[in-house]
């Protein structure tokens, strides 16, 4: 798979953007959030599908102590029942 490239800038174009951008100076402007809204807003704007969080680590901690759990009964009543003869003594029977 290619990416499209974007702007080919020549060392001219690049000489000038980069005058032109500290004549301006736009990070003089930026702000950033002043609200607690706003703040709590951005303060995700890195996270993507929410995978971080303590509750989802909790959750995939829980669901891998769960798998261990069922693999060792899997394995434990494959073991006991693959026999011919089983190891516990049923009584009643001969």
């Amino acid at each position: 798979m290619t990416h499209k490239k974007g702007r080919i800038w020549t060392i001219e174009q690049r000489q000038k953007q980069a005058e032109r951008i500290r004549s301006q100076k736009p990070w003089l402007q930026s702000t950033g959030p002043k609200t607690v809204a706003g703040k709590r807003i951005s303060s995700r704007n890195a996270t993507r599908h929410g995978c971080y969080g303590t509750e989802f680590k909790m959750i995939c901690l829980y669901l891998r102590m769960q798998k261990h759990y069922s693999d060792t009964l899997r394995f434990m009543l494959k073991t006991v029942f693959s026999t011919e003869k089983p190891h516990v003594k049923i009584p009643g029977t001969n």
